[in-house]
């Protein structure tokens, strides 16, 4: 399970930055955005059939928020996009994908923790600090930059793609 897992990731982490870089409201970024939507829903279903095979971390934790969290926040980008009749649809839809994509990074980088943080240790002589500065590294650096780029990305993505989702039933 755990390797459907991890392949499932790489399928969103690509579908995702895909419908990130590409033209909004075509037949591709549609396509690519159900890619990235479906693969999200598996990967956090996933996740719990891992916990549930791991007795270690059986019980509801951490990872399990998360995923609920990941879940809740691409249902709640893939909705304004299935009915656009709001005058602020695409706002919507576009601030929870990118969200989406930012919990991904991160739910992403949580993997890779212990060894950036071993890596680390050798640098900094410090177990502690080590471990901070990875934690620091794989969630709130991209907390950050989501925070700066995504209420940016609204009006951006609205000039270099004709105005999409601008007023209700418009566009897309």
């Amino acid at each position: 399970m755990t390797w459907f897992h991890a392949a499932i990731g790489v399928v969103a982490l690509g579908s995702g930055l895909v419908v990130i870089l590409r033209a909004k409201g075509s037949q591709f970024h549609r396509a690519a955005g159900w890619v990235y939507v479906a693969s999200m829903y598996v990967l956090c279903g996933t996740s719990f059939a891992i916990a549930a095979a791991q007795p270690l971390v059986a019980r509801f934790g951490v990872f399990h928020v998360m995923a609920l969290v990941s879940t809740a926040t691409v249902t709640a980008g893939l909705v304004p996009a299935l009915r656009r009749g709001s005058p602020r649809w695409f706002e919507t839809h576009l601030g929870f994908m990118l969200w989406s994509y930012v919990g991904l990074v991160m739910a992403t980088n949580s993997h890779f923790m212990d060894p950036m943080a071993a890596a680390l240790r050798d640098v900094l002589g410090s177990r502690r600090a080590a471990g901070l500065l990875a934690v620091f590294l794989g969630w709130v650096v991209p907390m950050i930059v989501g925070g700066a780029l995504i209420p940016r990305s609204v009006p951006r993505y609205q000039r270099a793609f004709g105005g999409v989702g601008r007023t209700a039933g418009g566009g897309a």
